[in-house]
């Protein structure tokens, strides 16, 4: 899919009749999930959203799996149409209080990458954010794995003292930043 599609071009069999009023909102689309099995309803009982594999976030990005789930929404690997890349998307719940709090995780961290030039404090590049079904999403770089992928992947059997010694000093290094941020 690329960018020259229209509205007017698509199939309307593949949008159900949501996605269909929907899409309208948007300039340009970049791919639909034409073979998702879609829902009709987008949330759970506690506003978190149902991720579907294959289906588009925003009309652009592809949920190709999810990498994490916790009290505040999910994170999904997605596949970027528009950028030709894959990307890390936090996707929030929807409860105000979320919105607020997404909104001072996204200032915090646009003040640490203009702060992080030249990535020697292991701050996560954030690419952008949007809004899509009143869920704010937030999108990162993909980075390899997380440090539970990585205990897992290990039998948890722990790791050797230079590797968390190796993970300390990062951290260390993301906290000066911080610090001198205050």
């Amino acid at each position: 899919y690329s960018d020259d599609i229209s509205v007017e071009n698509y199939d309307k069999r593949k949008l159900t009749t949501y996605e269909f009023t929907e899409i309208k909102e948007y300039a340009k689309i970049y791919f639909v999930g034409p073979h998702a099995k879609k829902q009709i309803d987008f949330d759970d009982k506690d506003g978190v959203y149902k991720v579907v594999l294959h289906d588009h976030l925003a009309y652009r990005f592809e949920i190709i799996k999810s990498i994490g789930k916790g009290s505040f929404g999910h994170v999904v690997r997605a596949f970027d149409h528009k950028n030709k890349e894959y990307v890390a998307i936090k996707i929030l719940r929807k409860e105000k209080k979320f919105n607020h709090l997404m909104a001072t995780e996204i200032e915090i961290l646009e003040i640490l990458k203009k702060q992080d030039v030249n990535g020697n404090y292991n701050i996560i590049p954030t690419l952008e954010s949007f809004t899509f079904r009143d869920h704010k999403c937030i999108t990162f770089k993909l980075l390899s794995m997380n440090l539970y992928e990585l205990l897992k992947k290990n039998k948890f059997e722990g790791f050797r003292l230079t590797l968390v010694r190796k993970f300390a000093l990062s951290i260390l290094q993301c906290l000066k930043l911080l610090y001198s941020n205050k």
